[in-house]
């Protein structure tokens, strides 16, 4: 072999191998380094604090270890051959209500698309109530900061989602939804909700365009037009 054509399969290598430690790195969950931390209305009254504070509040098991559900999520999506979707929020958020209804309810959504028979969700806390003031869920925080790093997103509000594909969560989107808030009305608006998701669904799935997000000053005319 020539020295051109040795030093071209070791380039070959090289990056293969880089592949291959990315995708391991990828696929590492929990993280390196990763501790559990329970939230601090767990330390006091666990049973209390799964408890909902008011009438159809957003539901999050905000004492269990939201990475394990996390991980538990993927195995349950894998084996259902669905893609995830993490529904990322907090007990307080009542926008974080609005969409965990709007999921599992095929009257708020456009009839031509289900989200039970897309995705399997994973409802993820990331803050709580406790003593009369908002605290973290830190093993929420954790998972929010690790999709964010993978999907290049930052989360503006809550509620956030996440969709990944189960055995390459590297094929991921994520997306926040403030835009699509009718407050008049108290939901997201089905159709344009339908549309985000489905387009999450294809991006993930076939590698179609992602779902995009109005920039800034689009999205403050959007909120006052809908308010």
């Amino acid at each position: 072999m020539s020295r051109s054509g040795a030093l071209l399969c070791l380039a070959l290598a090289t990056m293969l191998a880089g592949s291959s430690a990315a995708a391991s790195s990828i696929l590492r969950l929990p993280p390196v380094g990763y501790a559990f931390q329970p939230a601090a209305p767990c330390l006091d009254d666990p049973e209390k604090a799964f408890r909902a504070t008011r009438p159809g509040q957003a539901r999050y098991d905000i004492c269990a270890d939201q990475m394990a559900l996390l991980v538990a999520g993927l195995d349950e999506a894998r084996r259902g051959n669905k893609l995830l979707l993490v529904e990322i929020g907090a007990t307080w958020c009542s926008w974080c209500t609005v969409l965990q209804r709007q999921l599992h309810d095929r009257s708020l959504v456009r009839s031509d698309f289900d989200p039970d028979a897309a995705f399997h969700i994973v409802p993820i806390g990331i803050s709580t109530l406790h003593r009369g003031r908002m605290v973290d869920i830190p093993s929420g925080r954790a998972v929010l900061a690790e999709l964010r790093a993978r999907a290049f997103t930052r989360a503006r509000t809550t509620p956030f989602i996440v969709v990944m594909a189960p055995d390459d969560p590297a094929r991921i989107v994520a997306r926040n939804l403030d835009d699509l808030a009718q407050s008049g009305q108290g939901r997201f608006d089905p159709a344009r909700l339908s549309e985000v998701l489905r387009d999450a669904h294809e991006h993930v799935r076939k590698g179609s365009p992602a779902p995009s997000e109005p920039g800034w000053f689009r999205r403050k005319l959007m909120y006052w037009w809908n308010r």
